[in-house]
């Protein structure tokens, strides 16, 4: 075997097949079968997104070798580095006999590629809308991300200010009922339309200000500020709140800190106050 080259083990044959049958399967259902079907690493550990990400996306499985792929960035400490353009790359074709053909191995990343640019719609195992991968953010480009505040109200966040905090990013969060009411303004409808939205806009860019730009695959775009009038207060307080409110009050009292007579004795004590003197709130305010 060219450049001595030790061959793949037989093992290898089962994961060569699932690889190459993959179909536009996810890495993550192609993990799955591999868990399915009693294959594991080296390790004896499941596949994971990581491991099959490497194995996709080595060339070496192709029978050709890319050399320097890394190289060492510090002779002292031996620190290896991924090489992104600072030193040259060789690459050698037909080195040793491939367990996937090239033509497998391109449709692959060209499929990869395309899950890659669609973002989470791409993904089938990440719930989407309409909304998804087309709501932008205008401070560092990433795409909004719908999350779920005080396990109630439904939000549109940046993914940079949802990963890293405010810190990276300090756009504001959308709420989703503000974001569709404005997308179905620019759309001239009554009420959003998913439908309507996917085909007609193309992207949406937040920014500060409440300050929304919509980018509409006619080639148009149109500027827009949004609105939000929090409902959270009124909304929190539920008949089953109000009867745990009410039952809170009967224990106070009960325990006499304010009971009907208390609040009596202290209302006549005030108008007593006030007789006597009637600038006498007026200095307790000075006061």
């Amino acid at each position: 075997m060219p450049l001595g080259l030790v061959g793949f083990p037989p093992r290898t044959a089962k994961p060569r097949r699932n690889v190459q049958l993959l179909d536009g399967k996810s890495r993550i259902e192609t993990a799955r079968e591999l868990e399915a079907d009693g294959i594991k690493t080296l390790n004896g550990k499941t596949f994971g997104d990581s491991q099959l990400k490497k194995i996709l996306t080595n060339i070496t499985y192709t029978g050709s070798l890319l050399f320097q792929k890394e190289f060492v960035s510090d002779p002292i400490t031996k620190k290896r580095k991924m090489n992104r353009g600072e030193l040259p790359q060789y690459f050698v074709e037909d080195t040793h006999e491939p367990i996937i053909d090239r033509a497998t191995f391109d449709f692959v990343q060209a499929e990869m590629a395309r899950k890659r640019k669609l973002g989470a719609v791409g993904n089938p195992h990440i719930p989407t809308s309409a909304l998804t991968s087309k709501v932008k953010c205008g401070n560092c480009g990433k795409s909004f991300r719908r999350r779920t505040e005080n396990s109630k109200y439904k939000v549109w966040k940046c993914a940079t200010k949802d990963d890293k905090g405010k810190a990276a990013c300090d756009m504001k969060l959308i709420p989703e009922p503000a974001l569709k009411a404005t997308c179905a303004e620019v759309l001239g409808l009554a009420e959003f339309n998913e439908d309507a939205f996917t085909e007609r806009v193309e992207t949406v860019t937040a920014y500060e200000g409440n300050i929304l730009i919509f980018k509409l695959t006619d080639g148009t775009e149109v500027e827009r500020v949004w609105e939000w009038h929090s409902t959270a207060r009124t909304d929190c307080w539920t008949p089953e709140r109000r009867a745990a409110w009410s039952e809170q009050l009967k224990k106070r009292d009960k325990s006499g800190r304010w009971s009907p007579e208390a609040r009596k004795k202290a209302s006549e004590l005030m108008k007593a106050r006030h007789a006597e003197n009637p600038n006498w709130n007026n200095r307790r305010r000075e006061e």
